[in-house]
């Protein structure tokens, strides 16, 4: 029944496509059924099904590529999953190419997935394994078990005349079908690789009018001349033990050279803007750890003996905090300590340089054009890290397309996955890495974040020119700092406001700003600021600003402020044990503007477009770092009052409208239940005054408050002054406390306030 369907079948698809092959026809055979029925009588004895069982391995889903589609040529995705989950093969076609071997496409799974594969022909069937793997043809040679009844194996004549056609087969909604096309008779020409070729069907025999089958083609074109006619045992073929031979070398390169990198980070440093983070929101350059972690567990691969290639596309405010490095090679349980070198600026990776050399000398980068791979089989290792153990998967994968990407690069594209694989030659040189390059910087708050599943597979003659010219290849922003430095960051200064509908057209930039959906207006101009020598005025509007190796501009937003009103008339009923929970009250320096020139890098160049006036105005600038602000400013930390202080910053003293010259430290920490919590004092008030000598930044009060019996702050909260006394010892014969060491409690408030719930040091 199954070879009648077929059969039939073939004839329907055969007749319409006689209809116009009416020139190929001989004379006297004018409908031409006695070709289509040879062309059928040559190909159905040699036609089965191909069936794969699958499996999980691990917990892990089976990953196929499936098989090219006779229509199309291109990959159809294929959820291998699914088809365990509903106890079903994964179907596909094969032609009987000896009595106990068959040809079909290969599927691009790993062995580790397949539970099984079965052959039929409808009456009989056996089940299989993969014996051999063609090199240049997607193909697999399956060896059966035992023969299958009324099956014949396909007879290749090299010396078959044209016209010819592609017959083969397909699943088309839930059936087998017989797909014929002419074979193409158009020449296609690859210059750049000096390759001439013809279209076909992939997964198809070519047949020619007599039911002579001249060849078989497994990929998309053949030559354009006639080496395509020839029998499967002269194809370019890998048998699975010499596979296995190739992957024994690679294992053994891979172990030396892939590595598992461990990095640590400080802690960051607790910060009481409860607002959301701006870098977080507006920077387009994820980190594979996340802000708050302390640690990364991630792969590289050793450029020499010494250098490390970090896969690792962590952004400058995590690299601040970079403390150390260790390298895990093999099996190692022990990490080799590492330096930090560089960070790279195009690629999402970092190099590190072990303090002790290795043996190993690295991977031999292939100098293959990679163009020339294209469908040829290629060893490749699916590299993951689980919690502290690397985990290296042995398998093959072919590049099917190349797609066009950064600065006009082409990438090879991979059937199924490409995630994590590192790819080879069959001489184990290395071909292409899972890398990334560092995307684009973005202060549009709608943009995503860093997309993982738009990885390609980078080719090392890219990386490899980077690697040699590190000097030209760093980032120099994006570096180690000190806990002091860490919150650096670069500034315009000024205070923004997001465009909106209603100021965009009331100010005439709809056009310039997509109705307010871009662009900032220009609140405050911190005085000697770099915005104002350049004569930049509150009520102009940011627009968009350009980078010098980037022709695209980048269109300039500012966050939206959800500043409420800060609880000043409530402050003296807060329970000191959420003082650490109050948010600053004033606007930060670590806007989204701000933090994206920090990302740039200070003393790069770029040119800021604005409105002022009307007028659209141009001006260049040179990234620079802002002054201290509140999280960089100097602190100095008396443990005897529990009280932190720092020094006045320029957005502080905007916002207690405080000038320049007014002396003053902030109450930056209170610590609970302290001496100074007792006392009354709040955070974000200023301590203007000790024992009545004016103080203007926190040596000025480390010196007042020593050896002093008792203190007498003058205290400014907003509007309001007054005075608060601490008394420094316990009796008459104490000796007065240093400020730091003392160890008694003041004398003020009948009631000790409640112990406190820890809280993290600033």
């Amino acid at each position: 029944m199954y070879r009648k369907f077929v059969f039939l079948l073939a004839l329907a698809f055969l007749a319409a496509f006689a209809v116009s092959s009416q020139e190929n026809k001989e004379p006297g055979d004018k409908d031409g059924s006695q070709k289509l029925k040879a062309i059928s009588d040559a190909i159905m004895p040699s036609t089965v099904h191909v069936e794969y069982y699958l499996k999980y391995d691990k917990g892990e889903e089976p990953v196929i590529a499936g098989y090219r589609c006779p229509n199309c040529s291109k990959f159809h995705g294929t959820n291998a999953g699914e088809y365990v989950k509903e106890n079903r093969p994964v179907e596909i076609p094969g032609y009987l190419i000896s009595d106990t071997e068959v040809i079909s496409p290969d599927m691009l799974t790993q062995p580790r997935f397949i539970s099984k594969i079965r052959v039929s022909n409808g009456k009989s069937e056996s089940i299989a394994k993969i014996s051999e793997y063609g090199i240049r043809q997607q193909a697999v040679i399956l060896k059966l078990e035992k023969n299958l009844e009324d099956s014949k194996p396909a007879q290749i004549n090299a010396d078959a005349k044209g016209p010819f056609f592609n017959v083969g087969f397909s699943m088309d909604n839930g059936m087998w079908q017989v797909n014929v096309k002419g074979l193409g008779g158009d020449i296609v020409s690859y210059p750049e690789i000096s390759e001439f070729a013809r279209r076909a069907m992939p997964s198809s025999l070519i047949v020619n009018e007599k039911g002579e089958i001249a060849g078989i083609s497994m990929n998309p074109e053949i030559k354009a001349d006639d080496s395509w006619k020839c029998p499967v045992s002269k194809m370019e073929k890998i048998s699975q033990a010499q596979l296995e031979a190739v992957f024994a070398k690679i294992k053994e390169t891979c172990a030396k050279n892939i590595v598992r990198v461990q990095i640590n980070f400080r802690s960051p440093q607790i910060k009481n803007d409860t607002r959301d983070s701006m870098p977080g929101r507006y920077s387009n350059d994820d980190d594979e750890a996340q802000p708050f972690d302390t640690e990364l567990n991630t792969k590289g691969i050793m450029i020499d003996g010494k250098k490390v290639l970090v896969f690792a596309g962590i952004k400058p405010k995590m690299t601040a905090r970079l403390e150390s490095i260790k390298v895990f090679t093999g099996d190692r349980q022990t990490g080799k300590p590492a330096d930090f070198v560089c960070s790279m600026n195009e690629f999402a990776a970092i190099v590190a340089e072990l303090k002790e050399p290795s043996q190993t000398k690295g991977f031999d980068f292939s100098n293959e054009d990679i163009l020339k791979l294209r469908s040829v089989l290629l060893p490749a290792v699916q590299v993951k890290i689980y919690g502290d153990n690397l985990v290296m998967n042995y398998l093959y994968n072919r590049i099917t397309d190349f797609a066009i990407g950064w600065k006009g690069n082409r990438f090879p594209e991979l059937p199924g996955t490409s995630d994590d694989i590192f790819l080879f030659d069959v001489d184990g040189k290395l071909i292409a890495v899972p890398l990334d390059y560092r995307p684009r910087l973005s202060m549009d708050r709608y943009s995503s974040s860093y997309s993982h599943s738009d990885k390609k597979l980078l080719p090392v003659s890219y990386l490899s020119a980077a690697l040699k010219n590190l000097d030209a290849s760093k980032n120099a922003a994006n570096i180690p700092l000190s806990e002091k430095d860490e919150n650096s960051i670069s500034w315009l200064g000024l205070e923004l406001q997001q465009l909106n509908p209603s100021l965009a057209r009331m100010n005439k930039v709809s056009e310039l700003t997509k109705n307010g959906r871009n662009g900032a207006v220009v609140s405050y101009v911190f005085p000697d600021s770099p915005a104002a020598k350049a004569g930049i005025k509150e009520g102009d509007i940011l627009i968009s600003l350009y980078l010098e190796d980037d022709p695209a501009p980048i269109e300039i937003r500012a966050e939206e402020q959800q500043m409420r009103d800060f609880p000043w008339a409530e402050y003296d009923r807060i329970p000191d044990m959420y003082f650490q929970r109050i948010p600053i009250p004033w606007q930060t320096l670590e806007n989204s503007l701000n933090s994206f020139l920090t990302n740039i890098g200070f003393g790069k160049k770029f040119t800021l477009e604005y409105c002022s006036g009307g007028k659209i105005i141009t001006k260049e600038f040179t990234v620079e770092k802002a002054p201290d602000y509140y999280d960089t400013a100097e602190k100095y930390k008396s443990d005897f009052l529990g009280l932190t202080v720092k020094n006045l910053t320029c957005e502080v003293r905007r916002y207690f409208q405080k000038k320049p010259d007014e002396p003053g430290v902030i109450a930056s920490k209170i610590d609970p239940g302290s001496k100074a919590s007792v006392s009354g004092l709040k955070p974000y008030e200023i301590i203007t005054q000790v024992n009545g000598n004016p103080v203007s930044n926190v040596k000025e009060f480390e010196e007042q408050i020593k050896d002093k019996t008792d203190l007498s702050f003058g205290v400014s909260r907003m509007a309001t002054n007054r005075t608060v006394k601490i008394k420094m010892t316990n009796g008459k014969d104490a000796k007065p406390a240093d400020g730091e060491k003392g160890k008694s409690k003041p004398e003020v408030g009948p009631v000790k306030a409640p112990a406190p719930t820890p809280e993290p040091e600033e």
